[in-house]
């Protein structure tokens, strides 16, 4: 099943006082890592530019690094099916991708993959589709914007089917 075009992640359900929006950003603590160098200078360049200047640390490091399908994600909560949704739901989606390539590389006698974010960033997005509409929102205004290659909204993208 596919979802094309892919759209961050947006909803403002009737009564619901908060609207559902995808995140991402830099962080305050940590500084950016080597290998994301490269890559995040040139959306902060090429799309940020000077639009948020002093509300984000442009030298923080850049999350997320990847996405996936975050919305109306079915789980099995006491014995039910009970829709959910976020990070919370979207994450474990990446990490069972990764952990069944684990799995196929050990049966396979090889070694599992390891850290993956500096392979991530020097051509491993290759394996994601990039998301390219939509922006994540917040304080009444839009935020960070999905475009071409890495984003502060999705990372990479969401793993290719």
């Amino acid at each position: 099943m596919g979802f094309s075009p892919q759209v961050v992640a947006y909803s403002n359900h009737a009564g619901s006082p908060y609207p559902y929006a995808s995140g991402g950003g830099f962080s305050e603590y940590f500084p950016r890592p080597r290998y994301q160098e490269k890559i995040v200078k040139n959306y902060l360049g090429s799309f940020v530019k000077d639009q948020f200047k002093g509300l984000y640390n442009p030298a923080g490091r850049a999350y997320p690094d990847v996405s996936a399908i975050g919305m109306n994600l079915t789980t099995i909560w006491d014995g039910k099916l009970k829709p959910t949704g976020g990070t919370s739901a979207s994450t474990p989606v990446v990490a069972s991708i990764f952990a069944l390539v684990n799995d196929a590389l050990i049966t396979a006698g090889r070694p599992p993959l390891g850290f993956l974010n500096p392979w991530l960033y020097a051509g491993g997005y290759k394996a994601f589709n990039d998301v390219q509409s939509g922006s994540a929102v917040g304080c009444d205004m839009d935020g960070f914007e999905a475009s071409t290659g890495w984003d502060a909204v999705t990372g990479f993208g969401s793993p290719v089917s």
